[in-house]
This record gives C-alpha cells, structure tokens and sequence, in this order.
C-alpha cells in the first residue's frame, strides 16, 4: 500500500488531487492543511509515508524556503512540490531544495500519475 500524504488548503487542486488518487488500487492518500501538518507527524501520520505532496501556494513562507523547512523534519519519504510555476527557472531552485519532483498546479492526471509512478522508484520528476 502506498501511503501519500497532502499538504494544503482545500481547493479545487487539492480535491481533485485526492479524488485522482484515491480512485488507485493500493493507495492511501490522506490531506490536512498546513497548520495541522505538525500534529499529524505528533499522531503518527508520516510513519511509512511513501509521498509527501506540499501545495507551496498554501504555505506563508517563500517555496524554496518552504521546501527546506519541510526536508529539516527529516521525513523518509519523496516530497513532490505543487505551485503555479511553469519554467524551469523556477522549478530548478525547488529541486536544488530537496523535493524529487514537481508538477504544476495545472496538471493533469496522467501527469500525476506519471510523477507518482517516478518517485514511488525513487527517480525525480521532471526530468531536466
């Protein structure tokens, strides 16, 4: 069973993210905003995580900052970056950070799954 966890507000992305994911064999998604994220780990939650999802457009802090701040928990699991960007210039810096991957807020669910099906082998997505 893999185990994906989500970051985020509720919003359209994030619904659809766990309707996509939830509808897989073997999956577990759960999601909780970012101010019950630390509780979660104090529950838990992200023991065995296989996949950390973080929607950087919900978080206060900056996105590489938010990445970093996310890598220092020391979590054992791939973390998969969601934000509005679509260039490199900005994706690059994300994945210098520490997330495996990332996809666009605009993704689609072949995208995702395909970037899911990346990390769960531990390789990155995307590739650049």
């Amino acid at each position: 069973m893999m185990k994906i966890l989500l970051i985020g507000e509720k919003n359209e992305l994030n619904d659809t993210v766990v309707d996509v994911l939830s509808t897989q064999p073997d999956f577990s998604v759960e999601s909780c905003p970012p101010s019950t994220f630390p509780e979660k780990l104090g529950n838990g939650a992200a023991k065995d995580l296989d996949i950390l999802i973080a929607d950087l457009t919900a978080f206060d802090t900056k996105p590489v900052e938010t990445i970093i701040n996310l890598k220092k928990l020391g979590l054992d699991c791939a973390l998969l970056a969601v934000h509005v960007y679509t260039s490199a210039h900005f994706i690059e810096p994300l994945l210098k950070a520490g997330a495996q991957g990332y996809l666009p807020s605009a993704t689609t669910k072949k995208e995702m799954m395909e970037a899911i099906e990346k990390l769960s082998h531990g390789d990155k997505y995307p590739l650049f």
